[in-house]
């Protein structure tokens, strides 16, 4: 390394003039945090023993990798520093000592220890302090009880970070550094700030790569997004990904319906287990029957997956959800299959900017190519009212359910589907678009104290989440709710029912009969 491989930018140099005994950084993610620190360990080190002191660094980081990377930084700007000004006589060395410890030795007896944030390794030191990354260390609070001391003799800490919620020590600490009268020294640099002030990155670029609004918030613009707000964790999103859901090529392959299509699809499978196992006995020649039963048992395992592939119909009860927007959002039917009692994924289809006789036309191609679709549930709240309407007219208003987006209605339609997810009965797709729209959700409380929904991303305004939540209470109340084939034995009972007056006394009590029977059949009298 020279001396013209590196120029600290202002914040940079900003921090290292800084000689407060308190300090803390809020900044952005890859803006030189860490360089600046291994900068003013050296700078301390260097006015140390220039005036005939040592002295002594603890560097807390959040792992074996970053800690061993904080070390190497240090060191290598100790070098820099020998070589450009020759005050230390020669280069600091750097050691690896047991666990997991690096040891900078200076040439006058200085050190800076590098350690993984550990509480008990944290313990035992009387020195400055650096805690690098501190809002990621775990079990922060201990740490900072373990570590505190450290400094009691007059030293000096620098708690440095990019934000990571507000569940941690660095929240509080900031918190503190922003009240009146505070005893921090507080820098903040945003990656807005840092171009601005010289730092080589393409900010277009950078936004472009990273879709996730929260992610971008937090990790460049330092606001600390708190992730208990979220409705939906990350990890409870990818708890319910699967890599077969959504997979299902219904726009492109017109499904047979009715028990037709299920035996067609037994047919096929059948035939392919045959040509299996021809092809398996043509190939073995004289090969016992004990050896042909096992091929037969494993085709015969087969068998499902040759029924669920990509192409085959929908054989489950079909359920769907659809939230309603025409100019500025997504509009977007979320549609699921029933296997046990876990909603799959078919199809997700996104509408922008289509007229609503489009829309319909879409949907209703979608869901009517499904064998056993149930019902469809829809966001009637002011434009969606004639969306629904329509859906009813063409699909039946037994299958369709209008749905008014209500602040109680939305609280609703949140809960069942955490708990759905909760509870592992709904599968994903794996989609950047379908994650980020189910993570920005966030639950409020508004001043009255009525729970409110609300989130947006780059695009959407959680326009999937409200469909998908629409799909999962349409699955949900599908004890009351009667399928295709149900339904048109109801229509033929009503449409041929005779008045009393042309029917016997015996052949009235007869057909009241068959008709309490299909409506008890067809979910307690629902229809």
């Amino acid at each position: 390394m020279s001396t013209a491989a590196f120029t600290p930018l202002p914040y940079q140099h900003k921090w290292v003039a800084d000689q407060s005994r308190f300090k803390i950084g809020l900044m952005a993610r890859q803006t030189g945090k860490s360089t600046a620190c291994a900068l003013e360990v050296n700078a301390d080190i260097l006015a140390a023993e220039a005036a005939g002191r040592t002295t002594l660094w603890v560097l807390l980081s959040r792992g074996e990798r970053q800690s061993a990377e904080l070390a190497r930084k240090v060191r290598d700007f100790g070098r820099l520093i020998a070589e450009g000004r020759k005050a230390l006589g020669q280069a600091p060395e750097l050691v690896e000592l047991a666990g997991n410890v690096s040891e900078i030795r200076y040439p006058g007896g200085s050190r800076a220890i590098a350690l993984p944030a550990n509480p008990d390794t944290a313990r035992g030191y009387s020195g400055n302090v650096v805690l690098d990354e501190n809002a990621f260390h775990a079990n922060s609070d201990v740490i900072w009880t373990a570590l505190y001391p450290t400094i009691t003799r007059g030293y000096k800490i620098r708690v440095i970070s990019t934000p990571n919620g507000q569940q941690n020590r660095f929240y509080q600490l900031w918190t503190e550094a922003q009240q009146p009268g505070s005893r921090w020294s507080a820098h903040q640099v945003t990656i807005l700030q840092a171009i601005e002030q010289g730092l080589p990155v393409d900010l277009d670029e950078l936004r472009g790569g990273i879709r996730d609004e929260d992610a971008w918030r937090q990790e460049y613009l330092c606001e600390f997004v708190d992730e208990a707000t979220a409705w939906l964790p990350w990890e409870l999103i990818r708890s319910c990904e699967h890599a077969d859901a959504g997979k299902h090529r219904l726009q492109g392959h017109r499904l047979q319906t009715g028990a037709t299509g299920q035996a067609g699809a037994t047919e096929t499978a059948d035939h392919r287990l045959k040509t299996g196992a021809t092809g398996q006995a043509g190939a073995t020649g004289q090969a016992g029957a004990a050896g042909a039963i096992g091929e037969l048992i494993d085709k015969l395992k087969a068998l499902p997956r040759l029924l669920r592939g990509a192409d085959a119909p929908l054989t489950g009860p079909v359920y769907a959800g659809w939230d309603v927007a025409r100019w500025h959002d997504l509009s977007v039917l979320w549609l699921c299959e029933k296997v046990g009692d876990v909603l799959w994924t078919r199809h997700v289809l996104a509408m922008r900017k289509q007229t609503f006789d489009a829309q319909l036309s879409s949907v209703c191609r979608l869901v009517e190519r499904c064998p056993r679709f149930v019902r469809l549930c829809i966001d009637a709240t002011g434009l969606g009212e004639m969306p629904a309407e329509q859906a009813e007219r063409r699909l039946g208003r037994y299958r369709v359910e209008r749905i008014k987006f209500t602040g109680p209605v939305k609280e609703t339609l949140a809960a069942d589907l955490r708990r759905v997810m909760e509870d592992r009965r709904v599968r994903l797709p794996i989609d950047e678009d379908i994650r980020a729209d189910l993570h920005s959700v966030r639950r409020t409380v508004t001043a009255a104290g009525n729970a409110r929904f609300a989130g947006e991303t780059d695009g959407s305004h959680a326009d999937r989440f409200w469909a998908l939540a629409l799909a999962v209470h349409a699955g949900g109340s599908a004890a009351n709710v009667i399928d295709a084939t149900q339904a048109r034995l109801l229509r033929n009972l009503v449409a041929r029912r005779p008045g009393p007056e042309r029917d016997g006394p015996a052949e009235a009590a007869r057909r009241r009969a068959a008709r309490h029977g299909a409506l008890a059949r067809c979910g307690k009298g629902v229809w």
